[in-house]
């Protein structure tokens, strides 16, 4: 039996999608565009790979959205309201957690994965407390679309293969750091872990 899940239904689904639009769209696109405008064909990893990494992100996005209208694994029914709202605090968190990143990297933020030896290391704001806050602030984001979806399997699904892009992207990222500032990234990275304090 297929089930609607809260995002599709008034009047939750204006809260939903006036959130979700703001936090993957409004925010997410502009700066995908602004660094878009400045790739370098030879970084690492190469277009290619991040579009690879990217639509597997929004392929599991679509599956998410789709298995939340099957009667399989969703929230029980007195835990799935709140479970909603629980999930737009965290997109709301993640996207402000996101936004702030953006700043702090400046013009460092780019879309492709580069650096320069010349380049400066941002240890400020949440970098001081992690190496790469814009994926914890995806993960979280992920995590409170999941929960708003109101079906464990959702939640699996787009919490493990955002994960997985991410642990790819941080490989690159990390590789191509070392090389170009060496020390200098070393000690920095050697002072915090990649995406949660004191745990990974």
């Amino acid at each position: 039996m297929d089930i609607q899940p809260l995002p599709f239904s008034f009047p939750y689904a204006i809260a939903f999608w006036g959130t979700y639009i703001w936090a993957f769209y409004l925010s997410e696109w502009n700066m995908i565009r602004r660094s878009a405008k400045t790739m370098d064909s030879q970084a690492i990893p190469k277009k290619s790979e991040l579009k690879w990494i990217g639509t597997m992100m929004l392929v599991a996005q679509f599956v998410a959205f789709a298995v939340s209208f099957w009667d399989v694994a969703p929230f029980p029914p007195a835990g799935s309201k709140p479970a909603f709202f629980l999930g737009i605090v965290l997109i709301i968190v993640g996207s402000a957690l996101r936004r702030h990143c953006f700043r702090m990297l400046g013009a460092n933020f780019t879309i492709d994965v580069r650096a320069h030896e010349n380049q400066t290391i941002v240890d400020q704001g949440a970098y001081a407390l992690v190496r790469h806050p814009s994926y914890t602030a995806g993960l979280i984001m992920v995590v409170g679309l999941g929960l708003a979806l109101g079906s464990y399997l959702s939640l699996v699904i787009i919490t493990t293969v955002t994960l997985f892009a991410y642990l790819q992207r941080i490989g690159f990222e990390e590789q191509t750091l070392t090389a170009a500032l060496g020390e200098k990234y070393l000690a920095y990275a050697r002072g915090r872990k990649r995406l949660m304090p004191y745990i990974y």
